[in-house]
């Protein structure tokens, strides 16, 4: 009886951690390590990857690896819409919000918020986002730098963008949760980006 019973007991379903997505991205980004990195190739001035899945409510964190940066990196990290062009620069997305580590953090093409957070080799960003409060937090090798409010709610996907030639030898790589973080990840919010 007891066997029994415990056949009939729900088996838990694995979480499906997002990806980089090969088919929501500009035509100059290569994507390898099961579609997690992704680098520049020449081409296009800006070009952008979107995530394989998309929020629109609850609070989930996640991370990026700065594995190289060229010498003018001009990388772009944070959150998309759908309707945000993959070859336009991301601080205009409206909505959005993109960070450029070492440089300003954007929203609907207003500089929000400016940190002194340079762009190193190996540097891990943290993203927390709150869909419910419609707040983005961004951290950088564990530090809080940038609180930011969202404009509007909507379905958001973390993205990862980089500007023209400049980027060469800038490599990323995200962490949807499939794998430890490198940080803390916040009290309260879903440690990864899945299903």
């Amino acid at each position: 009886m007891m066997l029994a019973a415990a056949a009939l007991m729900p088996r838990s379903t694995p979480k499906i951690y997002a990806t980089l997505n090969p088919a929501d991205k500009a035509a100059a980004m290569t994507l390898s390590n099961g579609n997690l990195t992704v680098f520049p190739t020449t081409g296009a001035s800006y070009k952008s990857v979107r995530a394989t899945q998309g929020k629109s409510s609850g609070k989930w964190y996640w991370e990026a690896k700065l594995d190289g940066v060229a010498v003018n990196p001009w990388m772009y990290l944070g959150i998309a819409t759908s309707a945000s062009s993959l070859t336009a620069n991301p601080s205009g997305y409206n909505p959005a919000v993109t960070d450029m580590p070492g440089g300003s953090t954007y929203k609907n093409a207003v500089v929000s918020a400016s940190h002194a957070t340079q762009q190193i080799a190996n540097m891990v960003l943290g993203f927390a986002l709150d869909l419910d409060a419609k707040t983005l937090s961004l951290y950088g090798n564990g530090a809080n730098y940038a609180n930011i409010s969202l404009i509007t709610a909507g379905t958001y996907f973390p993205f990862v963008g980089f500007y023209s030639t400049q980027s060469s030898g800038s490599q990323v790589t995200v962490n949807f949760g499939a794998t430890p973080f490198f940080m803390a990840v916040p009290t309260g919010y879903n440690a990864g980006w899945y299903l």
